[in-house]
């Protein structure tokens, strides 16, 4: 899907950002959830039809009166890998890396298509932005169906999964090319009105920059530090539609555009990185 948006984008820069940070949030998912398999896991609802258990020695504990604790030696099936496999339950790993995927993508979707910068989402965004969510939702609930699944272990691994794709401290990286003549406009409106409904907002700046040597001078650089994607997503679309905002857009641009170009990126520090 991700492929398909640069028919739209047409920015490699940003197709590479995009599925960097899908891939750092699906392998985040994937490590806590294998972490809790092996040290919490639990009995699949199919488990005994895979442990096959020897009923006697369920008898002989019963007539001995003894406290019936069992390991896996009272399985008669041989297949070991299997029936480790029936013993890691908790989470479902599927339904986690599937709405890793999904909410990353929705996110990735709402970015580029705006659909929720106005109160009215046009119809066929809304649909391509809950596409991916209801995928996730029918993996989760076939793991259910057939058994491979309690319904706790679909809800802890979606929920473990959001957790671990939205909640993560990431940059955003936006120029502006401004039109020849307009960079003046552009710095007052930042200087006299945004910087102050960013505050209004809890809208955290990094910094701006003005090209002083590069291959286009009309260009103004900043970047904007968020918690978490959602948090991103939510704060901006306030302040998007903020009347304040608005209006305040709307004067600096009575006599003529300003910007002839915006682009955006979502940034993740490296682990070497000063700036974490």
């Amino acid at each position: 899907m991700m492929l398909l948006m640069q028919i739209k984008v047409r920015s490699f820069h940003d197709l590479n950002n995009a599925l960097f940070g899908l891939f750092f949030a699906l392998a985040t998912t994937a490590v806590i959830y294998s972490v809790l398999k092996w040290f919490v896991g639990g009995l699949r609802p199919h488990f005994y039809a895979v442990c096959q258990p020897r009923a006697s020695a369920i008898l002989e504990a019963q007539a001995a009166e003894r406290l019936m604790w069992f390991d896996v030696s009272v399985c008669t099936n041989r297949d070991k890998r299997a029936i480790v496999e029936a013993m890691q339950s908790f989470p479902s790993g599927h339904t986690a890396a599937s709405f890793a995927v999904a909410v990353y993508t929705t996110l990735y979707f709402n970015a580029k298509l705006k659909i929720w910068s106005d109160s009215r989402a046009i119809h066929w965004k809304l649909v391509l932005f809950c596409l991916p969510i209801l995928g996730a939702v029918m993996i989760g609930s076939s793991m259910i169906i057939d058994g491979s699944h309690h319904w706790y272990d679909v809800l802890a691994g979606a929920a473990l999964s959001v957790s671990t794709t939205v909640n993560m401290t990431v940059y955003e990286l936006r120029i502006y090319t401004t039109l020849p003549g307009r960079m003046p406009n552009l710095l007052a409106r930042f200087q006299d009105h945004t910087l102050k409904i960013w505050e209004k907002h809890g809208i955290q700046q990094v910094g701006f920059w003005n090209t002083l040597v590069g291959p286009d001078a009309n260009e103004l650089t900043y970047i904007l530090k968020w918690d978490s994607l959602a948090d991103r997503e939510k704060k901006w679309n306030a302040f998007f539609v903020d009347p304040e905002w608005v209006q305040a857009r709307a004067d600096s641009e009575k006599d003529g555009a300003i910007n002839a170009k915006v682009s955006s990126s979502f940034l993740t520090p490296t682990k070497f990185s000063a700036l974490q």
